[in-house]
């Protein structure tokens, strides 16, 4: 039986405690429901139009160019006037970016210059969304934390992939509108929040240097950030081409996602009682085993089922790892540590999506690609690895 302490009334303890991060939760949320709009269905939408799958993969890898060349100079002036603001400033940029998504089929100068606005939205959301949480996280209680920050992206993807199907069927153009409205409308929480995250932007560099080795933890990072791409973009056109229409694929993410959710929650709490590192572990590999697993999928009804498996597994990882990163976060220059972290994330991308869009060219399957997604993913657990020399239980 689940207790007072380990149940539901703990997770409700943490929101009671914090009303000004709840503001920040209610704000994530709006924004995950936007980007689960999204996320997925923009590769359809490039798809549906012509474009080829390396031309995609050129998309991507222009958008996380302009994010390595902007999010240095970026983070300097967001250190330098404020985190919060900062992450208001992002939400009319998103909003902008789906505005103007459909005129990359009719524009090729709109397909250039069109993914710089998605760029500079992430930019200020991620760093922003990270610093204010690694700093405001309670520690004795960071899996409970991380599982509610997680759960909050993943209640708001329950129904939006149902939703996007059908508005897609009909429209993409629409639907991109639509989620810009609901990244505009999670700026209005913050408008009026407490929150307050003073960095320093001093000698920022310097302090993120520690951090850019070539060694697990990069691995670990560039792991997640190549895989989830491979992943958004691949898994949708797979089941598209292979069986699913746009409708049957929004049902399939919307029930796996329906299934998953308890696992985010039980996750957490296990987090909490002394065994993450063995959580991340043996999570790293089902994950990995589910992740190539899915490939077997021939009809809808099992895709969804394996997506559902994969995304439990990906929930026990997520939430583990992410728990193991706070952890050493707060023993570190938190800022610089996030700042570094979203600059490996990037440059992973920008130095592989090309090749990977090359090789498509050249008439790679869609498997192979998928095939490599999965093998990224092994690399999640090597970040404990590397900090062997402080406790993440």
């Amino acid at each position: 039986m689940v207790t007072n302490h380990h149940g539901v009334k703990e997770y409700l303890r943490i929101l009671a405690d914090n009303t000004a991060m709840d503001k920040l939760y209610l704000a994530l949320f709006l924004r995950r429901i936007a980007y689960s709009l999204t996320a997925l269905f923009i590769p359809l939408f490039l798809y549906n139009n012509g474009f080829p799958i390396w031309s995609i993969f050129a998309f991507y890898s222009l958008e996380q160019a302009y994010y390595v060349l902007a999010m240095y100079p970026v983070a300097k002036a967001m250190a330098k006037t404020s985190v919060v603001k900062s992450f208001i400033a992002a939400f009319p940029l998103g909003f902008a970016y789906f505005y103007f998504l459909p005129s990359t089929t009719a524009s090729t100068v709109a397909f250039i210059l069109v993914p710089a606005l998605n760029a500079a939205s992430m930019i200020l959301s991620n760093i922003a969304t990270h610093t204010i949480f690694m700093d405001d996280v309670d520690d004795q209680k960071e899996g409970k934390e991380v599982s509610l920050f997680s759960s909050v992206g993943l209640v708001a993807t329950l129904l939006s992939p149902a939703l996007a199907g059908y508005v897609a069927s009909v429209d993409f153009a629409s639907l991109f509108l639509l989620a810009g409205f609901f990244l505009l409308s999670a700026a209005i929480p913050l408008l009026t929040t407490s929150l307050s995250r003073d960095v320093s932007a001093d000698d920022l560099w310097e302090r993120m240097k520690p951090y850019l080795n070539f060694d697990n933890q990069t691995r670990s990072f560039a792991g997640y950030a190549l895989s989830k791409t491979l992943d958004r973009v691949l898994w949708p056109i797979f089941l598209i081409v292979a069986f699913a229409s746009i409708i049957e694929f929004g049902f399939i993410q919307t029930s796996a996602a329906l299934i998953s959710l308890v696992v985010t929650y039980a996750t957490g709490l296990r987090s909490d009682d002394g065994d993450n590192n063995t959580v991340l572990t043996y999570s790293n590999e089902f994950y990995t085993f589910t992740y190539v697993a899915r490939l077997l999928s021939f009809t809808p009804v099992v895709a969804g089922l394996l997506e559902a498996v994969r995304r439990i597994s990906y929930r026990a990882l997520y939430v583990s790892w992410n728990t193991a990163m706070v952890r050493y976060a707060e023993g570190t220059d938190t800022y610089a540590f996030i700042v570094s972290r979203e600059m490996i994330y990037k440059m992973s991308r920008v130095v592989f999506l090309p090749f990977f869009a090359l090789a498509f060219y050249a008439g790679m399957p869609i498997r192979i690609g998928l095939l490599f997604g999965g093998a990224m993913t092994w690399f999640y657990a090597d970040f404990i690895n590397q900090n062997k020399g402080f406790s993440t239980d």
